[in-house]
């Protein structure tokens, strides 16, 4: 299977085909069978593809973003940067990966793209971080190893956030 080089908005009009896509967790298989479309419709969020280009294009990588805010606490020794008691924030809501695919990077890829994406709205709207909450504690390492930092008193769930004042570094250039 080739990958079409870029990553695309989830368009579910160029009928690309996800009934194969296994990332290995059924929440985020059915998320983009069943709700995906439906969510982004209402605008609930927005996701972002990376797609194969042969045999036939079918969805190979999936991220979804989306508003949110979180308390300030979360964020420790931050906080004091935040003046107001919740943090305007950028939700990573959903990242998936189809196994012949894994391992190759495309996780990585996707979340320097929302990184990207993240950084571009927040030269327009008021963002202080990116936040992901993982699903189990290997993809927590892997959002610490792309330098995200884990909250406090997380009440056992794997939250971490990602500064945009640190994309900035990312991103010199970016428009």
């Amino acid at each position: 299977m080739k990958l079409k080089k870029g990553v695309f908005p989830f368009a579910p009009e160029q009928g690309w085909k996800t009934a194969a896509f296994d990332c290995g967790c059924q929440a985020l298989n059915d998320f983009l069978r069943q709700r995906l479309a439906r969510q982004q419709q209402r605008n609930v969020l927005r996701a972002w593809t990376v797609i194969t280009s042969e045999p036939e294009p079918s969805v190979a990588g999936y991220y979804t973003l989306s508003g949110a805010s979180f308390e300030k606490a979360l964020f420790g020794d931050r906080k004091r940067q935040i003046p107001y008691a919740s943090a305007p924030c950028i939700l990573l809501g959903r990242l998936a990966v189809d196994k012949p695919f894994a391992g190759r990077g495309i996780g990585s890829m996707l979340v320097a793209d929302a990184a990207r994406r993240v950084y571009q709205v927040a030269r327009t709207v008021g963002v202080y971080a990116m936040f992901v909450e993982a699903k189990d504690e290997r993809a927590a390492q892997f959002y610490q190893r792309l330098g995200f930092l884990p909250v406090e008193g997380a009440d056992g769930r794997q939250r971490l956030f990602f500064p945009v004042n640190a994309l900035a570094a990312l991103f010199p250039t970016a428009e």
